[in-house]
């Protein structure tokens, strides 16, 4: 285990995480002081602990939406993959039809 610090919003925090994860820990915390600063130049002086749940929930917000828009692209890849398979097939029925007539 590794001991990761680092500051969010002004504050200092520490977690203890893999070995070979605290670049990508930190680099996560960067991105959670990011958005706490951001709320707290909006809101103004809003305790961690409420500003750290404010951006958790924006957070998975973002995260749903994501997964809505991967949802929506599988089902259109899907859509297009099964139009490509339909177009194949009759250019197949076609082929297999014309060497049965030998044209």
């Amino acid at each position: 285990m590794a001991d990761v610090r680092f500051g969010i919003n002004g504050k200092l925090y520490s977690v203890e995480c893999g070995a070979g994860q605290e670049e990508r820990v930190r680099a996560i915390a960067a991105l959670i002081d990011m958005k706490a600063r951001e709320l707290s130049a909006q809101f103004g002086d809003v305790d961690n602990e409420t500003l750290l749940l404010m951006v958790s929930i924006l957070a998975f917000t973002e995260l749903e939406k994501a997964r809505n828009l991967l949802k929506s692209a599988n089902a259109a890849s899907e859509e297009v993959m099964a139009e490509a398979i339909l177009t194949v097939a009759k250019k197949v029925r076609k082929l297999t039809e014309d060497i049965k007539n030998g044209t």
